[in-house]
């Protein structure tokens, strides 16, 4: 379906934006939208941070597939999950093969709310489940 702003072609009076066409999408094409801007930000690499609050001795989870330009946002105070930890320093980051991947990490890493845990992962420098650690075809 096609709407034009103004008035209709062949009109005497044209308001500014009528030779300017609105396109109305469906709710089809915006959901194959979605789905195609996820497709490609999953195709990604990921990565699997942890931030620690200086002051407050407070840890952080998160997952990203742009590491140095999130790390900035964290800094300054852009994130609303980590203003009230600021400052905040990085202290273990983990790559993965697509950010689906690292998501999927970091939802179960944040489900464990167990700060041993997460001092562990810091003190191996690696993310471990059970026996083993968790590498990129963990949870294909």
């Amino acid at each position: 379906m096609v709407i034009y702003l103004g008035e209709l072609r062949g009109s005497s009076s044209v308001g500014p934006y009528a030779h300017k066409k609105m396109f109305v999408r469906g709710p089809d094409r915006i959901e194959n939208e979605r789905r195609e801007r996820e497709r490609r930000v999953n195709m990604k690499k990921g990565y699997v941070y942890i931030l620690k609050s200086i002051e407050k001795n407070r840890f952080y989870i998160g997952s990203t597939n742009n590491l140095e330009e999130r790390l900035k946002r964290h800094k300054h105070g852009l994130v609303k999950a980590t203003r009230p930890l600021l400052p905040v320093e990085l202290k273990f980051f983990q790559e993965y093969g697509t950010f689906g991947i690292a998501r999927k990490i970091e939802l179960k890493l944040k489900k464990l709310k167990r700060k041993d845990y997460i001092e562990n992962i810091i003190k191996d420098g690696l993310i471990k489940w059970g026996s083993s650690s968790v590498g990129p075809d963990a949870f294909e």
